[in-house]
């Protein structure tokens, strides 16, 4: 968690390590009740899918990837590669995803986002990140679309052919956090302005 300390400086303590100023890392004010943390911080679950998938079969158990989420949703329609018992059991300990989670695009379409909704089975393949977070997941779904992460994506982004956002870059994304009801009030206010478009 970044503080502030004296003479409005930022602060980022690690460890029993000596508090290391962070100003350059912090893109923009926020307000006194909010506060900058690293995405690994406020996370029970980050990690990403598969490096080495299982057999494709023509059926079975869904395989995620990026190309699967559509507008904010997984697009169950679209998914062209699925896995048996014994793949799924295999890969499942990795991501282990559930109702709620964060899937986010980290390689090739970056910054992809969806909640995951329901109750399949599936797993999932490198290009994609899970999430499960302490924060309300709807809010952080929204940081990740916004230009804050567009930006930070585009500058630690690795690859020629199709780029990738590895986990260890993905960790240390600073998101601004509002008070939790001040999370759900912004992604009312979203909601309702998205209807009028």
């Amino acid at each position: 968690m970044i503080s502030i300390k004296e003479n409005n400086h930022f602060y980022e303590k690690i460890g029993d390590n000596e508090p290391v100023c962070v100003d350059d890392e912090i893109p923009f004010d926020i307000p006194e009740t909010w506060e900058w943390s690293r995405l690994n911080t406020i996370c029970t679950k980050l990690t990403d899918g598969s490096h080495n998938p299982p057999p494709k079969k023509d059926s079975g158990i869904p395989v995620l990837s990026v190309k699967n989420i559509n507008q904010n949703e997984i697009d169950f329609n679209s998914i062209y590669r699925f896995t048996d018992e014994n793949g799924f059991n295999k890969e499942n300990p990795r991501t282990n995803i559930s109702k709620g989670d964060i899937i986010l695009g980290i390689v090739g379409s970056i910054g992809e986002v969806a909640i995951y909704k329901s109750d399949k089975k599936v797993i999932a393949q490198r290009s994609i990140a899970i999430i499960k977070t302490e924060i309300f997941n709807y809010y952080l779904t929204y940081i990740f679309e916004s230009m804050l992460f567009k930006k930070y994506a585009k500058t630690y982004s690795k690859g020629t052919a199709q780029r990738g956002l590895y986990l260890n870059s993905l960790k240390e994304f600073l998101v601004p956090i509002s008070p939790l009801n001040e999370q759900k009030r912004i992604m009312a206010v979203i909601g309702n302005i998205l209807d009028y478009l």
